[in-house]
């Protein structure tokens, strides 16, 4: 596959090009695309400008910046999860030998690079070739060494004689006014898109790709067979993914795209205000330090002990999930008591307190993920044995990138008149609808516990039929196989 994917790359570099090599100065557990102002990703390997932080939004920001970028014009913050060298619990950061930032297809660009443009490409979160984008072109391999029959998102099976590599593309349409972004396409062959490839609205911008080289040689003098001990920050060789901030100078930006017209077919340098583009960079690239040295961690297993989920946040992911749930109520099921489901959620009325939460933990979440929250009511409410001014609700909180239960909730809640200052029995309206739920429970409860005896009496057949005669003999497997 990676010879496919390569030639594609190929027929990028008819057009003008340009790339500026730029150096590693930071590793750290943020990602301000994806969780601005938190400590909690996973580690990252940064190239660029210095005055990133996890709160960065603007072009201006990093422009104030020590940038590690061989083009003096090129402010921009580049980041990768870390690739580490796994021996036991013991993480090693595999050494970067080299990081460029390549900017190909610049012919057909009509506009230059937004400031304050960012961009993500790959997916954090896939285990699997399957959960890869296609548009990111990722893929691992042995510089100079012929290719393999393997995933192309897949780490090399053997050993590298000289480096590592990884490619990966971004995105190439934007909007300049919203900074919304897509990767080009087909317009034959995919609906909403325009004669510029892009969709209908969006300008085509240089494409960014990543090149990445590692050196293994040291870290692993004695080479691998099979599956490398190699491990990124966010999972298997699937997961990789890269980040960007723009960073350029604006008059750089535009000589980007305005001087690629003239070198068709070629590699050109980008100049700008601060000179051309092989000058280096303004400040020296050791000077180029964390801005925000107090706070996150560069140490692998700090880092994963600050991305899990804390144990309080289960606790809101509940107590969104039935604020939800009472909307829906409001919204979709008893559109005719609207006004009251709606005032459930204040405390100017008759409201909800929680008593109590119960939390079983199933296994600790980390950043990046996503929850989907499912509520049901735990009793009958018109049930004898029900309190009038109290009921339970149980919950279930599902990761989705695990596609697992990640907690069950149990809570206790007790109706509250606000106004009084006192508890306060269920309004009819809550009851009657508390009460056709508990009903609609039941009757799946019944049809999937009937569904299940079904297949159990399928199973048991197919083993009588299976086992119950005199010549049946069961393979108990061999330790020669």
């Amino acid at each position: 596959m990676r010879s496919i994917v390569l030639s594609a790359l190929a027929a990028g570099f008819a057009q003008a090009y340009t790339v500026t090599n730029v150096g590693l100065f930071m590793f750290k557990n943020i990602d301000p695309l994806v969780v601005p102002g938190k400590y909690t990703s996973h580690m990252h390997s940064f190239f660029g400008s210095d005055a990133i932080t996890a709160n960065t939004k603007t072009s201006e920001e990093l422009q104030k910046g020590c940038s590690t970028a061989k083009n003096p014009n090129d402010y921009s913050t580049y980041w990768v999860p870390t690739l580490y060298h796994v021996d036991g619990s013991n993480y090693t950061a595999v050494p970067i030998f080299r990081f460029s930032a390549y900017y190909v297809d610049v012919n057909s660009a009509e506009i230059a690079i937004p400031q304050n443009m960012k961009l993500l490409a790959g997916n954090a979160t896939a285990t699997s070739q399957d959960g890869v984008d296609g548009n990111a072109g990722i893929q691992w391999f042995c510089d100079s060494q012929a290719g393999e029959e393997k995933d192309d998102a897949a780490f090399p099976t053997e050993t590298c004689k000289y480096h590592l590599q990884t490619l990966l593309l971004f995105p190439d349409c934007a909007n300049p006014d919203t900074l919304e972004y897509a990767y080009s396409a087909n317009p034959d062959w995919v609906d909403g898109y325009g004669k510029n490839r892009c969709p209908i609205g969006m300008k085509r911008i240089p494409r960014l790709r990543f090149s990445i080289r590692y050196d293994l040689r040291n870290i692993l003098p004695d080479g691998w067979s099979g599956s490398p001990p190699l491990e990124l920050a966010c999972g298997s060789s699937y997961c990789s993914h890269g980040d960007f901030i723009n960073g350029w100078l604006p008059e750089a930006a535009d000589n980007m795209v305005k001087d690629a017209s003239s070198n068709d077919r070629e590699y050109f340098q980008v100049s700008g205000p601060n000179g051309a583009g092989d000058e280096g960079s303004l400040c020296d690239a050791e000077d180029a330090q964390d801005s925000d040295p107090t706070h996150g961690t560069s140490d692998y297993w700090e880092s994963v002990m600050m991305g899990h989920v804390n144990n309080v946040t289960y606790v809101r992911y509940a107590e969104t999930g039935r604020v939800y749930m009472t909307r829906n109520f409001a919204t979709h099921i008893d559109p005719a008591h609207k006004k009251e489901w709606m005032n459930i959620v204040g405390n100017t009325g008759i409201g909800i307190i929680l008593r109590s939460i119960k939390i079983d933990y199933k296994f600790p979440m980390k950043y990046p993920d996503e929850v989907t929250v499912y509520h049901k009511v735990a009793h009958d409410p018109s049930s004898s044995h029900s309190h009038k001014d109290a009921f339970h609700l149980q919950a279930v909180i599902i990761s989705e990138a695990k596609q697992r239960p990640a907690a069950r909730v149990h809570e206790d809640l007790v109706i509250y008149d606000y106004k009084r200052g006192k508890k306060a029995e269920m309004p009819p309206f809550m009851l009657d609808q508390f009460k056709s739920t508990w009903e609609l429970q039941e009757k799946a409860k019944t049809f999937w516990q009937q569904r299940i005896l079904d297949i159990e009496a399928r199973v048991r057949t197919l083993e009588m039929e299976s086992w119950d005669r005199e010549d049946a003999v069961e393979d108990t497997g061999s330790a020669k196989k």
